[in-house]
């Protein structure tokens, strides 16, 4: 990491997500990197907890990053019914910096991840070329993240710890910021075989899905992006 920059212990987290002065979170989790540098551990959204106010899990649609290998930035995504739906794959073939690619069933890349000292995003149709801290900016308090897609305000934001969890294992929900109160509409979880993302069926209907998966190469990668 570059600029002597710790993305970890942004809001007082240490390594994997453990608070300072903690220990890290169970074997089971370290091999995954954490997130709260990039993503800080409170928010307005404290509140909007996934077992109260979170998506509806009956009617969500969950898809699974699987197969890490040996990271999130190479590995699949599978959707409900074990469908097949991307492969994510990065490379320094050929490139200044690593690129990050990712390919939907039909094996075209819908989206790229340029890894260089300020990372740049690229997402076919929906977002064109543009730095990764510009299309998810930390707020003015460094307490969420905030995204807009196609005139959509949305907000990414640590749930609450769940009693008994590992620190580094809390959820990141996604909340659509137009309406009042927020409105969750999709929800990360990571577990020890990889990674699982809930998006609502309104998620689904506004194109959200390969936004998430980018994103989820962010926040979940371990690189510093800001």
């Amino acid at each position: 990491m570059s600029g002597g920059f710790n993305p970890y212990s942004l809001g007082g987290w240490g390594a994997f997500g453990a608070p300072a002065g903690q220990h890290p979170a169970s074997s089971q989790y370290a091999s995954f990197p954490s997130v709260y540098g990039a993503l800080p551990g409170s928010s307005q959204f404290a509140n909007q907890s996934s077992s109260s106010a979170g998506i509806d899990t009956e009617t969500s649609l969950s898809f699974q990053f699987t197969g890490l290998n040996p990271d999130i930035v190479n590995c699949i995504v599978m959707g409900p019914n074990a469908r097949y739906c991307f492969s994510i794959s990065t490379s320094t073939s050929g490139y200044q910096s690593p690129v990050t690619s990712v390919r939907n069933e039909r094996d075209a890349v819908v989206a790229r991840i340029e890894w260089a000292n300020r990372p740049v995003v690229e997402i076919e149709g929906v977002v064109p070329r543009v730095m990764a801290s510009q299309l998810i900016p930390l707020s003015r308090d460094q307490a969420y993240r905030t995204m807009t897609i196609r005139g959509r305000q949305y907000a990414w934001a640590p749930a609450p710890q769940s009693a008994g969890t590992p620190p580094g294992s809390r959820c990141i929900q996604l909340f659509h910021t137009g309406t009042n109160p927020a409105q969750p509409l999709g929800m990360f979880n990571r577990h020890a075989d990889g990674l699982s993302l809930d998006l609502a069926p309104e998620a689904m209907r506004h194109g959200a899905l390969e936004v998430c998966v980018v994103i989820g190469l962010l926040l979940y990668s371990g690189r510093n992006f800001d």
